[in-house]
């Protein structure tokens, strides 16, 4: 099989676990939360950046195959990850006048994500200090 035809299989396979991922979780923090605030894609977001963190810091220390990274970075955390409901649960946040949600959902998603993000280095780096 072509390499490029296996990596765009990864992607398809990553990027759906990634999705129905995203899906039960996020649908799981809604079903949970009462506030009309979006949980669920702030929660998933700042997981995704997590596992980015960590597998980033991962990469300096292990190699992995060009196929897991794309399978994992592209895929799973690219379906995992969601900007375009995040951007939309905004603006909807702002057409129906909540104009104090829609900007801490603006700051919480940033700040939250800039420190999950990280955090997964900070703790791939921890992991790998202690297994050396």
């Amino acid at each position: 099989m072509n390499i490029n035809v296996m990596k765009i299989f990864f992607v398809f396979i990553g990027g759906g676990i990634g999705a129905l991922s995203r899906y039960g979780l996020s649908g799981y923090i809604y079903k949970h939360t009462s506030i009309n605030f979006p949980f669920g894609t702030l929660a998933v977001n700042s997981i995704a950046l997590f596992l980015l963190g960590l597998f980033w810091g991962f990469i300096e220390h292990f190699s992995f195959s060009s196929t897991f990274n794309v399978f994992f970075v592209i895929g799973f955390v690219g379906g995992f990850s969601t900007l375009a409901s995040y951007l939309f649960e905004t603006l909807q946040m702002l057409e129906d006048g909540q104009l104090s949600w829609s900007l801490l959902n603006i700051l919480a998603t940033n700040v939250l994500g800039f420190v999950a993000l990280i955090v997964g280095i900070y703790f791939s780096k921890s992991i790998l200090s202690y297994i050396k």
